[in-house]
């Protein structure tokens, strides 16, 4: 099963438990990445990635939300009774009043943000070494009134990719 037939599935399956209208949203590309170096030596290096999932659901005048990082059938059931029974109780309070979006819009879309250089394809090495001269510009800047240098980089990539019941598909 691809990415869109896993959110299909979840949508078929909150409108199968009810649900009015529901939203899909998937990352499931996402890589973050950190260094931070003090006095000019490295103190984190540290790349993560992992997938994630969320559900938007309105039922009975309620809303809902749950979210996931295990991207299988059964925890996307899972997650989409979840929203539902949220939505549910959200709803049986009475003071929810959910606009939905128009129905004008859908389709397939797609929008890829364009990038000069991507920072994941420079070694770490290299990055390191842009954060060391950092520091050592601003040591011969200041001198010993910096009791303390620091420097970060932080990059992050995402797919993301967005489902709803009227039909609108964007990635």
């Amino acid at each position: 099963m691809n990415w869109r037939e896993l959110m299909e599935d979840a949508a078929l399956f909150a409108k199968n438990r009810g649900a009015e209208y529901v939203e899909v949203r998937l990352e499931p590309e996402s890589i973050g990445q950190n260094i931070t170096v003090e006095d000019e030596k490295p103190v984190q290096v540290a790349t993560v990635s992992s997938p994630s999932m969320g559900i938007l659901a309105y039922k009975n005048s309620g809303v809902g939300f749950w979210g996931i990082s295990d991207i299988t059938k059964d925890a996307i059931h899972r997650m989409v009774e979840r929203a539902i029974d949220s939505a549910e109780s959200n709803g049986s309070f009475g003071s929810v009043n959910p606009v939905l979006p128009e129905r004008g819009f859908s389709g397939s879309h797609s929008y890829i943000t364009p990038i000069k250089k991507d920072p994941f394809l420079v070694p770490v090495g290299e990055k390191i070494n842009y954060l060391v001269k950092s520091q050592q510009a601003m040591k011969e800047a200041v001198g010993k009134r910096a009791f303390l240098r620091e420097g970060t980089m932080s990059f992050e990539k995402t797919r993301k990719l967005f489902l709803n019941s009227y039909g609108l598909f964007t990635d």
